[in-house]
């Protein structure tokens, strides 16, 4: 999908919300309506199809799948298309529907005269009765999901259009991948999926190695199809799996519309046994991207079914449940207190307390020192952390105070090598951005906590494209033009902000409290003209000194840092983990002050932590005379 497919994408379906607790929205049209969206959907088939082998990349034509293969087209045909909402409306999954009769009949369906031949005498009979008694039969097609997603993305759709046929007493053909069909037949069972021919194979160059299966099913006794299923399913996990959908696709239905064996399995209270996983999973996947873990509620039946749907998926590689912990903050609890959360990066689920409890429990012991009508005061607080280096400590600081429920983070940069003396991380990590690794950290801890990664880092555009304006504005990046965009930001919200400077031994805090009264930007450090020049990105290698210097302070330096500036061979500006920590812990102390609307001026402070030690001086006498000299010529050059 192209950049200007994708914003017209975005711009017209980015208004859809998941239903019932899916991860996914979906909605649908015909060509004749809305032909763009046609096209969407034909480019998510091909997407799909592609990326499980079924076809090769001679089958694409325009980005879709040639028509002499993808038969399932004109005015009959409903197309439906699943979106990622959280990803900006973008296009994940998709299937058709064909209405038999829009086509002249049953033996007119693509799918029917793919596989007349393969089909068996109950197979037709089924089609033709449900014809001649006048039901819909509607042809099922082009079902898939893009390889990016899981393929929760296609069973949601699935159940989409199952909740909207409901009560239509419609007949549903498939003619699908063998593979497919035996993921659905898994799910729920052969009554639900019938089987109703013979497999059959495709001779052409441009399909995969795949055969094809066809099926029935009808909505009209579709969940007591899986009921049955499951009363006489022998293998216990496929029987949990069906559970768990036959949980999950009548959640929302009108319990009147269901029959009573149905209902009666629905109702019992179910519970997630955890120590009955724990043992033969799979070995973790490596580093991805952050995502906001999927939670599951302990005491919603759905849950509990998703839950199990989990499980037997073989995603789960370890699960951790606090009730087994001695000295857990609750007690009494049961398997339906509090969530679950899954981490996708570590393919670890976890029982979390609620999240009042949770956060009770973290604070326990603050609460005396801070009182809980001040903790209350995080709610709907956002704070934006720009720069993960001394910044990844504020945003640990920021978490382990719990001052705020939602954080910004925004660095481009990955972890690398020399990072590790400063980073709480490892060489697993080196290559890593250092917003999705810390903002995996920071989910372990809390799951709760809302978190926006901009992993472009500071500009403009990522700017303006916040949702919501934080509370709190850190400053804790190495790129001039970043720190005047969020002075600039500052100024136009009346947000406060706080930059953490590390500098050998040093932590220097300095506070801009935009948000009380107009203030310059760098507390007037720098001029407007030299503001304006880091704004536009245009300053030479001696105004990039000038810069540094004017906002350090060279009474700040110490004579090992001016060594290391005079260093040619030296790169980057040295930086320690005690210093960077010290740092962090100040602007933390400084950031909760502010949000309290406590008195906290602009200006700067310099916390010395050698000088608070009262320890001596690290270098000699003759040693600190040559670095000042040294760093004296070159200045004037």
């Amino acid at each position: 999908m192209s950049e200007a497919e994708r914003n017209t994408t975005t711009e017209r379906y980015g208004s859809l919300h998941p239903k019932m607790g899916d991860t996914y929205a979906y909605t649908s049209s015909r060509e004749a309506v809305d032909a763009e969206f046609v096209h969407i959907a034909r480019q998510v088939h091909a997407a799909s199809y592609l990326g499980e082998g079924f076809i090769h990349d001679e089958a694409i034509e325009d980005g879709q799948v040639a028509a002499d293969i993808d038969k399932a087209r004109g005015e009959s045909v409903t197309y439906y298309v699943g979106f990622d909402c959280q990803a900006e409306a973008f296009p994940v999954s998709t299937l058709r529907k064909i209405a038999a009769e829009g086509v002249g009949g049953v033996a007119s369906l693509p799918g029917y005269a793919l596989c007349e031949d393969a089909l068996d005498d109950n197979g037709k009979r089924l089609l033709c009765t449900a014809e001649q008694a006048g039901r819909p039969v509607r042809e099922i097609s082009a079902f898939g999901h893009i390889p990016e997603v899981p393929a929760t993305a296609g069973y949601e759709l699935l159940r989409h259009i199952y909740q909207e046929a409901h009560g239509s007493d419609e007949l549903w053909f498939f003619v699908m991948v063998t593979k497919k069909y035996r993921a659905l037949l898994n799910s729920f069972g052969p009554q639900a999926v019938q089987k109703v021919g013979d497999e059959i194979t495709l001779n052409d160059e441009r399909i995969g190695d795949v055969s094809l299966t066809p099926c029935v099913v009808d909505i009209e006794t579709f969940l007591d199809d899986i009921q049955a299923g499951i009363a006489t399913e022998e293998v216990p996990a496929r029987r949990r799996r069906m559970a768990a959908s036959l949980q999950i696709f009548a959640e929302g239905l009108d319990p009147t519309t269901l029959s009573s064996e149905v209902r009666e399995t629905l109702m019992p209270e179910k519970s997630f046994d955890v120590h009955a996983y724990t043992s033969g999973r799979l070995a973790p996947r490596g580093a991805s991207e952050w995502e906001q873990p999927p939670s599951f509620d302990a005491a919603r039946p759905v849950d509990v079914a998703r839950l199990q749907q989990l499980i037997d998926s073989g995603e789960v590689a370890q699960v951790h449940d606090y009730r087994s912990i001695s000295g857990a903050f609750e007690t009494g609890d049961t398997p339906s207190t509090g969530r679950w959360f899954y981490y996708p990066w570590n393919q670890s689920l976890v029982h979390f307390p609620s999240e009042q409890a949770y956060y009770d429990a973290i604070h326990d012991r603050d609460r005396t020192i801070i009182r809980p009508e001040e903790q209350a005061r995080r709610i709907g607080k956002t704070a934006l952390i720009a720069g993960l280096s001394v910044g990844s400590h504020i945003f640990e600081h920021m978490q382990y105070a719990g001052i705020v429920d939602s954080y910004v983070l925004a660095d481009y940069d990955t972890v690398s090598i020399s990072n590790l003396n400063r980073l709480h991380a490892g060489m697993p990590q080196v290559g890593e951005r250092k917003v999705d690794y810390f903002a995996k950290r920071a989910s372990e801890l809390n799951p709760y906590v809302q978190q926006t990664l901009l992993r472009e880092g500071i500009t403009k555009a990522s700017l303006e494209e916040l949702e919501h304006v934080p509370n709190i504005l850190f400053d804790a990046v190495d790129d001039f033009s970043a720190k005047a965009l969020l002075r600039r930001y500052a100024q136009d919200h009346n947000i406060p902000v706080v930059m953490a400077t590390d500098v050998g031994y040093k932590s220097i805090i300095d506070i801009e409290r935009h948000d009380q009264r107009p203030t310059l930007p760098f507390n007037g450090r720098l001029p407007a003209e030299m503001v304006d020049a880091m704004l536009d990105d245009e300053l030479t290698d001696a105004e990039r000194m000038q810069i540094t210097t004017r906002l350090i302070g060279l009474g700040n330096a110490s004579i090992r840092l001016l060594d290391s500036v005079n260093d040619p061979a030296r790169t980057s500006f040295p930086q320690l983990e005690v210093t960077a920590a010290q740092g962090g812990a100040l602007a933390t102390i400084a950031a909760r002050d502010i949000l309290l609307d406590r008195r906290v001026p602009s200006g700067r402070y310099v916390h010395d932590a050698r000088k608070a030690l009262h320890l001596s001086s690290d270098v000699t006498f003759q040693e600190a005379l040559k670095t000042l000299s040294t760093f004296a010529k070159r200045r004037r050059t």
